[in-house]
C-alpha cells in the first residue's frame, strides 16, 4: 500500500469544491474514495482514527466477562469484573491469535485458544501458560504490564459504546454534545431495548450506507410501505456542522404527537432522523421510541461495511410482544429495502460515468454535502 499523505492524492482543489456545490450544483464523491484500499487509510489515518466511532451497545454486553468483537475490526469490546467497559485489540501478546472469535462471556479470564496464556478482564496479563518450562507460567523478564492487553480508549454515552483509536480525541462529552443539544427532549435515561436487526457484512461502502440513512430523497420510492405515512413535503434537512440528517412533522404536529390515529404503519409519526457525524446515529419516533443505526466501515476492505438498527423504549410504559414485533419486522423490511438500493449503487459504481460521483439535490440531500463537508474538513489536517 503506497503512502498517502494529504486527501489531495485523490481529489484535486477543484474536485472538491465541486463535491461541496462552490462550482453548480454538488456532487456526489467520486467513485475511486468508495473503493480505494488507499483512500480508506487514509479515512482512518486523518479521520476515524482521531475521533469517537460507535461500536456497539451497552445492552449487548450485561455482565462481567460478556465479551464480543467489533465487526470489521480487529478489536474486542468486555465488562471487567468492575462493571467497566473496555475495548482492546483482539490479539494475544504472545503470537498474535485472535482472543474473541464471537460473542460469548469469557469468564473470569479471557483465554488465547492457542497456547493458553491469559489475562485479566481489565488487559493484564494474568498467566504465560508453561512459558518459562512446564507449570512455570511466569518469567521475571516477563512484565504482565508491558504483555498486557493493549488497550484503547472507550466511553459510554447512555447505551452506545465509542472507541477512540488514538486516544487524542476530545472528551466524549465534547463530542456528543450536539447531539444531546439536539435530542434535550427525549429522556435517555428511561431508553430500554427491545429489538434488533442486523445485516452481516454487506457488500458496499460504509459512506455509501451512510448517505442513505440521512437523506430523505429515496424514501417515498424505496420505502412506500414501510415509512408510507412518512409525508415527502413534510421532510425538512438537517445539515448543522456535526449533525446531519433529516426531521418530518406529521400534520404541523409537535415532536411529542401520537401516531397518525388509524394508521397500521409503525412509522406514521413525527421523527428525527440525525447523524453526530462519523457514526454516531439517532432516529427518534414520536412519542417514546428510538432507533439507532451502527454503520461500521471495514477496517481493511473498503467494499465492506457492518449495519445494525436496535429500537428502544423511552417513556415508563412497557412494549408489548406485539408492538415489539411490529417494530422488529418494520425495521427488517427497512433495511432489506435500503440492502437491495445499496447493492445497486455498488454494482452501478463500478461504470467509469460516475468518475464524478453524479450530482446532489439542493431540496433533499444538502445534507450529504454535510457529511463530505465534515470529512473532507478532517481529512485536511
Amino acid at each position: 500500500m503506497s503512502a498517502i499523505k494529504n486527501i489531495e492524492d485523490f481529489l484535486s482543489e477543484q474536485e472538491q469544491a465541486r463535491v461541496l456545490g462552490k462550482l453548480g450544483l454538488a456532487r456526489r464523491l467520486p467513485r475511486k474514495v468508495y473503493s480505494d484500499h488507499d483512500f480508506l487509510e487514509l479515512e482512518y489515518t486523518k479521520w476515524l482514527d482521531r475521533t469517537w466511532l460507535m461500536v456497539g451497545r451497552v445492552h449487548e454486553i450485561p455482565n462481567p466477562g460478556d465479551a464480543m468483537p467489533i465487526p470489521g475490526h480487529p478489536i474486542f469490546l468486555i465488562r471487567d469484573s468492575q462493571q467497566t467497559i473496555r475495548a482492546f485489540y483482539n490479539s494475544c501478546r504472545h503470537r498474535g491469535h485472535e482472543l474473541i472469535s464471537g460473542k460469548c462471556n469469557a469468564g473470569a479470564a479471557i483465554v488465547c485458544p492457542y497456547h493458553h496464556w491469559a489475562y485479566e478482564l481489565n488487559g493484564r496479563l494474568k498467566a504465560a501458560t508453561h512459558f518459562a518450562g512446564y507449570r512455570q507460567h511466569s518469567h521475571p523478564d516477563l512484565d504482565p504490564e508491558t504483555f498486557g492487553l493493549k488497550a484503547i480508549r472507550t466511553a459510554v454515552w447512555n447505551n452506545w459504546i465509542l472507541i477512540n483509536i488514538n486516544g487524542e480525541a476530545p472528551t466524549l462529552e465534547e463530542f456528543v454534545s450536539p447531539l444531546a443539544k439536539f435530542y434535550q427532549d427525549v429522556d435517555f435515561s428511561q431508553v430500554k431495548h427491545f429489538a434488533t436487526v442486523r445485516r452481516h457484512p454487506l457488500a458496499v461502502n460504509w459512506k455509501t450506507a451512510m448517505e442513505n440513512n440521512i437523506e430523505p430523497y429515496h424514501v417515498p420510492m424505496v420505502h412506500p410501505c414501510t415509512a408510507g405515512g412518512h409525508p415527502f413535503d413534510n421532510h425538512r434537512i438537517i445539515d448543522d456542522g456535526p449533525l446531519v440528517g433529516c426531521a418530518v412533522d406529521i400534520e404541523d404536529s409537535s415532536f411529542t404527537n401520537r401516531a397518525v390515529a388509524k394508521s397500521n404503519q409503525q412509522l406514521d409519526s413525527s421523527g428525527r432522523f440525525v447523524l453526530r457525524v462519523p457514526n454516531l446515529y439517532i432516529a427518534a419516533h414520536a412519542p417514546d421510541k428510538l432507533v439507532d443505526s451502527l454503520i461500521l466501515p471495514d477496517r481493511s476492505d473498503p467494499g465492506k461495511c457492518w449495519i445494525s438498527h436496535a429500537c428502544y423504549n423511552t417513556s415508563e410504559a412497557d412494549v408489548s410482544q406485539q408492538e415489539a414485533r411490529l417494530w422488529q419486522d418494520t425495521q427488517q423490511q427497512v433495511l432489506e429495502e435500503d440492502v437491495a438500493v445499496l447493492e445497486g449503487v455498488a454494482r452501478g459504481f463500478r461504470a467509469p460515468v460516475m468518475d464524478d460521483g453524479g450530482v446532489i439535490s439542493p431540496a433533499w440531500e444538502a445534507c450529504v454535502s454535510g457529511f463530505y463537508r465534515s470529512m473532507l474538513t478532517a481529512l485536511k489536517f
